[in-house]
């Protein structure tokens, strides 16, 4: 008896720990402590504040897509963009991959779907393993490879975890969602800002 107990308490820790990364996010130690020494000198974001937002995270940054092709994120300021930063170790960045794939069949003309790899994550694959995952994935919504942080560094200070997602509408910046998304949650954020 006490041994099936045991094993009962084992697949509850184990679902609960499960259930929480799901839910939660992967975290970044690095990441993390950037974030926190640079946010005590930093004004919270406030959704109110679009002035302040646009300045924190303007789209006016090019970057390399792995296969040496620019990305100018200025091509985006006409419609609803999901920025999207992501790891290929983390369970939750994988998850919502193919939900980021039903919005952009659905909405592709109206809706970005852009997908950053923090390539330069310690613990990430190398560029060549990226772009073979992404491609042998099947996915058709663009990505870009972030190297070294250079040009998207502002965001840094929000991306406490992966993934996490800012969203702009019309090249303004509206907010960020740290953690997992699926379609419906997508759903919601368009129909918000484009109805």
């Amino acid at each position: 008896m006490k041994a099936i107990k045991k094993v009962f308490m084992t697949v509850v820790l184990f679902a609960a720990i499960f259930t929480l990364v799901l839910f939660t996010g992967c975290k970044n130690d690095n990441l993390n402590k950037q974030a926190q020494t640079e946010q005590k000198n930093e004004e919270t974001i406030s959704n109110t504040e679009t002035s302040k937002k646009q300045t924190k995270f303007p789209l006016d940054f090019t970057v390399d897509d792995g296969k040496g092709n620019i990305i100018d994120f200025s091509e985006y300021n006409d419609k609803l963009l999901f920025l999207n930063f992501f790891v290929t170790w983390c369970g939750p960045c994988m998850n919502e991959m193919p939900e980021f794939q039903k919005i952009y069949d659905k909405y592709n003309k109206e809706v970005g779907i852009l997908i950053m790899n923090v390539n330069f994550d310690s613990n990430e694959k190398s560029v060549n393993e990226v772009l073979s995952w992404y491609e042998e994935s099947g996915y058709t919504f663009p990505m870009a490879i972030d190297l070294d942080g250079s040009q998207t560094k502002d965001f840094y200070k929000y991306v406490t975890g992966y993934p996490t997602t800012f969203v702009y509408y019309k090249g303004e910046y509206k907010t960020f969602i740290p953690g997992g998304m699926n379609e419906e949650m997508m759903e919601k954020i368009i129909n918000k800002y484009t109805e």
